[in-house]
Protein backbone atom coordinates (compact mmCIF):
# COMPACT_ATOMS: atom_id res chain seq x y z
CA UNK A 1 0.00 0.00 0.00
CA UNK A 2 1.27 3.30 -1.00
CA UNK A 3 1.61 5.68 1.91
CA UNK A 4 1.56 9.59 1.71
CA UNK A 5 3.37 12.23 3.43
CA UNK A 6 1.97 15.27 5.11
CA UNK A 7 3.03 18.47 6.57
CA UNK A 8 0.61 19.82 9.37
CA UNK A 9 1.73 22.98 10.70
CA UNK A 10 -0.62 25.50 12.93
CA UNK A 11 -1.35 27.70 15.65
CA UNK A 12 -2.96 25.83 18.41
CA UNK A 13 -4.07 26.15 21.84
CA UNK A 14 -4.59 24.33 24.80
CA UNK A 15 -7.63 22.83 23.43
CA UNK A 16 -7.11 22.44 19.85
CA UNK A 17 -3.74 20.65 20.26
CA UNK A 18 -4.81 17.70 21.66
CA UNK A 19 -7.52 17.34 19.20
CA UNK A 20 -5.51 17.88 16.85
CA UNK A 21 -2.76 14.18 18.12
CA UNK A 22 -5.55 12.81 18.36
CA UNK A 23 -7.09 13.01 15.38
CA UNK A 24 -3.53 12.54 13.77
CA UNK A 25 -2.88 9.72 16.26
CA UNK A 26 -5.91 8.25 14.71
CA UNK A 27 -5.28 8.24 10.64
CA UNK A 28 -1.37 7.61 10.79
CA UNK A 29 0.93 4.84 10.52
CA UNK A 30 3.86 7.17 11.87
CA UNK A 31 4.65 10.79 12.49
CA UNK A 32 7.22 12.81 13.65
CA UNK A 33 6.33 15.82 15.36
CA UNK A 34 9.17 18.48 15.65
CA UNK A 35 7.67 21.58 17.34
CA UNK A 36 4.53 21.71 19.66
CA UNK A 37 2.11 22.71 16.39
CA UNK A 38 3.99 20.66 13.54
CA UNK A 39 3.88 17.35 12.40
CA UNK A 40 5.80 15.31 9.76
CA UNK A 41 3.01 12.86 9.19
CA UNK A 42 3.22 9.21 7.26
CA UNK A 43 -0.28 7.99 6.13
CA UNK A 44 -2.26 5.30 4.45
CA UNK A 45 -5.10 8.27 3.40
CA UNK A 46 -4.44 11.33 1.47
CA UNK A 47 -4.26 14.80 2.83
CA UNK A 48 -7.89 15.52 1.83
CA UNK A 49 -9.07 12.94 4.30
CA UNK A 50 -6.83 14.31 7.09
CA UNK A 51 -8.10 17.88 6.33
CA UNK A 52 -11.35 17.09 6.14
CA UNK A 53 -11.51 15.67 9.86
CA UNK A 54 -9.59 18.73 11.18
CA UNK A 55 -12.16 20.82 9.75
CA UNK A 56 -15.17 19.26 11.20
CA UNK A 57 -13.30 18.85 14.66
CA UNK A 58 -11.39 22.29 14.90
CA UNK A 59 -14.09 24.41 13.24
CA UNK A 60 -13.62 28.35 13.17
CA UNK A 61 -11.01 30.10 14.67
CA UNK A 62 -8.19 27.22 13.95
CA UNK A 63 -5.62 27.85 11.98
CA UNK A 64 -3.76 25.50 10.29
CA UNK A 65 -2.51 24.00 6.99
CA UNK A 66 -1.87 20.69 5.46
CA UNK A 67 0.80 20.07 3.00
CA UNK A 68 1.48 16.52 0.84
CA UNK A 69 4.72 16.39 0.06
CA UNK A 70 4.88 12.93 -1.53
CA UNK A 71 7.69 13.08 -3.88
CA UNK A 72 9.56 15.62 -1.18
CA UNK A 73 13.64 15.38 -0.60
CA UNK A 74 14.64 16.78 2.50
CA UNK A 75 17.64 18.73 1.53
CA UNK A 76 18.37 20.14 5.28
CA UNK A 77 17.63 22.32 8.22
CA UNK A 78 18.16 22.08 11.86
CA UNK A 79 15.95 19.09 13.85
CA UNK A 80 17.14 16.83 16.65
CA UNK A 81 18.60 13.33 15.56
CA UNK A 82 15.47 11.75 15.80
CA UNK A 83 14.02 14.33 12.79
CA UNK A 84 16.54 12.88 10.50
CA UNK A 85 16.24 9.66 11.68
CA UNK A 86 12.15 9.56 11.08
CA UNK A 87 13.35 11.25 7.47
CA UNK A 88 15.61 8.74 6.53
CA UNK A 89 12.99 5.77 7.89
CA UNK A 90 10.62 6.80 5.48
CA UNK A 91 12.85 8.06 2.46
CA UNK A 92 12.18 11.52 2.35
CA UNK A 93 16.17 12.45 2.34
CA UNK A 94 19.16 10.94 1.11
CA UNK A 95 21.05 7.99 3.80
CA UNK A 96 23.89 10.34 3.69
Amino acid sequence: MHHHFLILAGLLNDFTRPLVQSIINDNTCSWFNYTPDAWIVCTKNNGQILLDKLNAQLGQGAYFVVVQVDAAQTIGGMLPDAGWKWLRKHHLMNRT
